[in-house]
C-alpha cells in the first residue's frame, strides 16, 4: 500500500498548533480538562462501530464480515483493556482510565468528568449533555457525536470515528 499520500496529512498532524499552544503544566491540564470528553466520546463511536460489525447478542448466530469484525474487536481489545506496567507486573485498564490515572498525575481536575459520567450512568446521556457538567466547547463536540449516534447511519458513525 503506497502511503505517500498520506505523508501530507501527517505533517500537518506533526505540526498542528496545540503543540505550541499547550506549552505549560497549567495549560496541559485545562487541555486535559476538556480533551477527556473526547476520549470519552471516541468510545461511543467505537462501541456503535462494534455494534453495528460484531453484534454480540444471544444466541449468538455466524455472519457478517470477518475481516471487518476482527478489525474492529482489536480496536475495541486494545481501547477497553490495554496493558499498562504496574507494581512489576502488568494490570488492564482502557485508554480512558489510563487519560484519567494521566489527568491525575499532572494535577488536572478529574471530579468533573467523574460528574458527567454518573450522570450519564444513572439517567442517560441527555441529561449529561444538557447538566452544564462537562465545559461548553466539549459539551457541543459530544453534542455532534450523539447526533450522529442517534442518526444510526453506519458510514456516518465511521466517518466521525476516523
Amino acid at each position: 500500500m503506497d502511503l505517500a499520500p498520506l505523508k501530507p496529512l501527517q505533517d500537518r498532524l506533526e505540526h498542528h498548533p496545540v503543540y505550541a499552544a499547550v506549552s505549560d503544566l497549567p495549560t496541559l491540564r485545562v487541555f486535559m480538562e476538556h480533551h477527556v470528553y473526547s476520549v470519552w466520546d471516541f468510545m461511543s463511536l467505537l462501541k456503535a462501530l462494534q455494534q453495528h460489525a460484531a453484534p454480540a447478542a444471544v444466541p449468538w448466530l455466524p455472519g457478517g464480515n470477518g475481516p471487518v469484525q476482527r478489525f474492529i474487536n482489536e480496536i475495541v481489545w486494545q481501547e477497553e483493556s490495554d496493558e499498562v506496567p504496574a507494581d512489576g507486573g502488568v494490570q488492564y485498564l482502557s485508554h480512558f482510565e489510563m487519560y484519567l490515572a494521566a489527568m491525575r498525575e499532572v494535577g488536572a481536575e478529574v471530579s468533573a468528568v467523574e460528574s458527567f459520567l454518573d450522570l450519564v450512568r444513572s439517567e442517560g446521556i441527555q441529561s449529561g449533555l444538557q447538566s452544564g457538567v462537562a465545559p461548553a466547547p466539549a459539551n457541543e463536540f459530544m453534542r455532534g457525536t450523539f447526533a450522529v449516534l442517534d442518526e444510526g447511519a453506519p458510514y456516518a458513525v465511521a466517518a466521525s470515528f476516523a
